[in-house]
């Protein structure tokens, strides 16, 4: 399900460095495979799935089998891309 009210992520600026533009890079080609898995939850109307502030990812979902499906997407593009997530302070919040 794609929402039109979904923003993109900003533009990078013309002074960012080579690994902040990465960073970013890698930030956007996860931010379509969120986008695309069409799993997540809707919150005053609007259909989410994760939050990037930073170096920091939020996933939210609407029960466990979807958080799996979240946490399988972010699994998928760390073996792809030779990445691992440091997940030394993780925060799960349920409600």
């Amino acid at each position: 399900m794609e929402d039109s009210r979904i923003t993109e992520l900003p533009e990078i600026p013309s002074t960012s460095t080579p690994e902040i533009k990465m960073k970013q890079s890698e930030m956007k080609q996860i931010y379509e495979r969120f986008t695309r898995s069409s799993v997540g939850c809707c919150i005053e109307g609007y259909f989410t799935n994760h939050l990037f502030y930073a170096d920091d990812s939020i996933l939210m979902a609407s029960s466990l089998a979807v958080l799996q499906k979240l946490l399988d997407v972010c699994d998928e593009y760390a073996a792809e891309h030779e990445i691992t997530y440091n997940c030394e302070n993780p925060q799960n919040v349920c409600t």
